[in-house]
């Protein structure tokens, strides 16, 4: 993608899906306006088809395909959005503003009964697949920085140089 860099990834049908930023490093000037959802074949390796799902975004990271075959992801543009994109439609469904205020970068993840689980500063939360809104289910007593990863009924994260685990995954 033109004047962008790489900052997320998940697949859809066989087709890698990528999110950008337009940000640029130390002493770089963004030259694009809006971070871009790009849907990529790689046999052909070539863009089939990309979106901006927020208009005036810098990033989208988080990317997660659920399990009816949605593309969520999350937009910064005046605090996070989540974005919900419909690979078949090529158009995006719903866009929210989100109940936190920062994310670690890539911090979704699913179940095996395809409950998307996310990592906020504030604590962890659900991606419904119907409603398509993010919803708070667990406080954190630590601001989570980092991490994520699933083992059985435990989530992991990190706050800061420490790993923490919330045991509410499927129960």
């Amino acid at each position: 993608i033109h004047n962008q860099s790489l900052i997320s990834l998940a697949t859809w049908q066989g087709q890698i899906v990528g999110g950008t930023t337009t940000e640029g490093g130390g002493g770089s000037h963004p030259t694009e306006k809006d971070a871009t959802v790009f849907f990529w074949n790689p046999t052909t390796h070539k863009v089939l088809w990309k979106i901006a799902p927020v208009p005036g975004a810098k990033s989208v990271t988080d990317l997660i395909t659920s399990r009816s075959g949605l593309v969520y992801g999350v937009a910064f543009n005046n605090g996070p959005k989540l974005f919900t994109i419909d690979p078949k439609k090529h158009q995006v469904l719903s866009v929210q503003s989100l109940p936190f205020h920062s994310l670690p970068y890539n911090g979704v993840v699913m179940t095996q009964d395809g409950t998307i689980w996310g990592l906020a500063e504030e604590g962890i939360f659900q991606i419904n697949d119907s409603t398509h809104q993010a919803t708070i289910v667990a406080r954190s007593p630590v601001p989570i920085t980092g991490g994520i990863a699933l083992q059985g009924h435990d989530l992991y994260f990190v706050s800061n140089s420490e790993v923490y685990s919330y045991d509410g995954i499927g129960r």
